[in-house]
């Protein structure tokens, strides 16, 4: 591996998607302590592989509960005939979340507030959502998916 593959593969940014959702943001060759609730990290290490003189460090955001929301949907309200393929096609039916947002701490909240024993909840709701052109069931399903983004 050259110094330039080395480079190439290790980009600024990466945002991995599965249970839950992890950024790692590259900060250089040195460590980073936040003050903001994020963890410090290693990124790579290719010294004496790839011609680098010194290791590459990243700070990583992470939430708990992701993809596993979409899980959460499918078996415990059975929408989307129990597919998690059509949850997306439901959510995206949605124009706005109406001023409501979901909080998906199942397991409790990761970055940057990490509190374990926080639990899901929803909050913004009003009169206004319940008489709106779009049905509950499909706003439930836009929230948890767009709560990944907040």
């Amino acid at each position: 591996m050259s110094k330039d593959d080395a480079n190439q593969c290790c980009s600024a940014a990466k945002n991995t998607y599965g249970t839950g959702c992890f950024l790692v943001y590259n900060v250089g060759d040195k460590p980073v302590i936040s003050r903001n609730g994020l963890l410090g990290t290693l990124a790579y290490d290719f010294r004496g592989v790839a011609g680098l003189e010194k290791a590459t460090y990243a700070l990583e955001g992470s939430i708990a509960v992701a993809g596993s929301a979409v899980k959460f949907l499918t078996n415990n309200f059975r929408w989307a005939n129990g597919e998690s393929a059509g949850i997306t096609k439901l959510a995206e039916s949605v124009e706005d979340n109406g001023g409501c947002y979901f909080v998906t701490a199942f397991s409790g909240l990761f970055a940057p507030y990490w509190i374990d024993d926080a639990k899901g909840t929803m909050f913004g709701m009003c009169f206004s959502l319940a008489c709106s052109s779009f049905s509950f069931p499909l706003a439930f399903i836009m929230l948890q998916i767009a709560a990944s983004g907040h």
